[in-house]
């Protein structure tokens, strides 16, 4: 009974769907849209409209409806497809359906670029990061580029003892 429902030939139901079909949006993906398409192509059929020409509709109608359905990213594609003359069904999704891996082939190289770009940069935040020797706490680092003689940390320890050791001879003479 369903079935018979969706394949009904009644005017009504041959209207409902041609309806739906021109209130049809181009608000997704194009993949989406070309998949939204052929759904309603395949919906006019099975309710017995005839697309073509010993048929109820012009093929180029139905063409041209789907071309003005895209959306207004897709100025260039528009313009394109209603330049090629005779325009039909098939080269519509065809051309879109190209223009749709044109697109995923663009979004891919483009996320490795930003990949690889990504990487170059922490590369290069790691090569800025360089940890070199250093000396500390009042002790001589040898992996350091200078010699102990020259090493501020021991010149500090040693200054802070003499310091210490002034203050204490000058505390017991008095």
């Amino acid at each position: 009974m369903l079935a018979r429902h969706f394949t009904s030939n009644a005017d009504d139901n041959q209207a409902r769907i041609f309806l739906e079909f021109l209130a049809l949006k181009h608000v997704d993906t194009l993949e989406q849209f070309i998949s939204d398409i052929t759904q309603h192509i395949g919906k006019i059929d099975s309710v017995g409209i005839m697309i073509g020409s010993p048929g109820d509709i012009k093929e180029s109608l139905i063409a041209e409806i789907i071309v003005r359905k895209l959306n207004d990213n897709y100025v260039n594609t528009r313009e394109i497809l209603q330049n090629k003359c005779p325009l039909t069904i098939l080269k519509v999704i065809d051309y879109l359906e190209q223009r749709s891996q044109d697109t995923v082939d663009s979004n891919e190289s483009r996320i490795k670029n930003e990949a690889v770009f990504n990487t170059q940069g922490n590369i290069s935040k790691t090569k800025n990061k360089r940890t070199y020797a250093k000396c500390t706490n009042g002790q001589h680092n040898p992996k350091t580029k200078h010699s102990a003689s020259e090493c501020r940390e021991l010149k500090k320890k040693l200054s802070q003892k003499g310091r210490t050791n002034n203050a204490m001879r000058d505390y017991n003479e008095e």
